[in-house]
């Protein structure tokens, strides 16, 4: 079942994080650990199968490029979360946030009959969540607790597995742009990352301290101010994504 490659994966994006923490792992055998990671849950049937293209059928995919298309989604969401753990509470918080509205979204689904057997993903949704939660009473700054690669590569894993049971198994075209909007923030900061570094001619993973959260830093923001902004604009982002799935359901 899923869950079984969920367990490997999550054991396997787990101990690269830990190494990553202890002795830094470099960009290629982290990209090769998570590959393989994505590898076990696909092999366990966590699967992007095709999309609803507006005004157009669903297209299936062939399974090679289902298996391109899963790999390259899981891969982005993973590091996504783990690119903005540069603010103490940042990627946590975000991650609740998320993981909060995947389990409405989800939920809401359900209740229209869109999703059959989504509640065990919406339970476990709302789980991570509350997990998030949790752990940010000691991460929110000032932190006493560290999330580290360990915790913010799981988040990103999580999420992304998530997003694929619990929306792109819709036939519905709203369901690839839902999970995009909620996280869009980490999407679009990693996004400009990938271009700057492509413009300088450096390793697109390799780190650097012009991410969004750090330009603000530079202009005399606090850690806990940016959070509490990403916070915002990731709820704003939020309930307009669960708006969005209550209107396209009821047309």
């Amino acid at each position: 079942s899923a869950v079984n490659g969920i367990f490997l994966g999550s054991l396997i994006i787990l101990i690269t994080g830990m190494a990553d923490d202890r002795d830094a792992v470099t960009p290629t055998v982290k990209l090769l650990a998570q590959t393989i990671a994505v590898m076990m849950v696909l092999i366990y049937g966590v699967e992007i199968t095709g999309f609803k293209i507006p005004f157009m059928k669903y297209v299936m995919f062939p399974r090679l490029v289902s298996i391109i298309v899963t790999a390259c989604w899981l891969l982005a969401f993973t590091n996504v979360i783990n690119l903005i753990d540069g603010v103490d509470g940042l990627a946590c918080g975000v991650s609740a946030i998320a993981a909060f509205t995947f389990s409405v979204v989800i939920i809401i689904e359900s209740i229209f009959g869109l999703l059959p057997g989504g509640n065990f993903f919406a339970l476990f949704s709302l789980l991570l969540s509350g997990a998030c939660v949790g752990f940010l009473y000691f991460n929110f700054p000032p932190a006493g607790v560290f999330l580290g690669d360990s915790g913010s590569l799981l988040l990103g894993f999580f999420l992304g597995i998530i997003s694929i049971q619990g929306m792109l198994k819709l036939t519905a075209a709203i369901a690839l742009v839902i999970p995009v909007m909620v996280v869009a923030l980490p999407v679009f900061d990693v996004v400009a990352a990938i271009i700057r570094r492509r413009r300088a001619h450096v390793p697109i993973m390799s780190p650097d301290s012009d991410h969004f959260h750090h330009k603000l830093l530079k202009g005399g923001w606090s850690s806990r101010e940016i959070s509490l902004l990403m916070y915002n604009l990731t709820l704003i982002l939020s309930i307009v994504a669960i708006m969005a799935t209550i209107f396209s359901i009821k047309q």
